[in-house]
């Protein structure tokens, strides 16, 4: 690919692509895992709309434009809350444990 290939190429939020991607794969699973002896599936729909629950939890409690200390195991929802702060407008500062 050379430069003028790239610069047709449209950019978009990591946000955006996400939106794009429930839109297109709906209830295709995003995520599978085990928890606690259990599996389960996210879909893209529904990682899509968690995102959205938290962005809006975040603005609520004021937390939007701020730094987003992220602390926690490697998981979805680990995902999410990242997607979140930066959909939000702020900064996720993930913190090794």
């Amino acid at each position: 690919m050379d430069l003028k290939e790239l610069k047709a190429i449209p950019v978009r939020s990591l946000y955006h692509n996400i939106e794009l991607a429930s839109q297109k794969y709906g209830g295709h699973p995003l995520f599978a895992f085990e928890r606690h002896k259990t599996d389960y599936e996210i879909s893209y729909t529904e990682f899509f709309e968690y995102v959205n629950a938290l962005t809006r939890g975040l603005i609520h409690f004021g937390l939007d434009k701020k730094r987003v200390a992220i602390i926690g195991e490697n998981c979805p929802e680990w995902i999410g809350i990242y997607l979140a702060a930066i959909t939000s407008g702020g900064v996720a500062v993930p913190i090794d444990v």
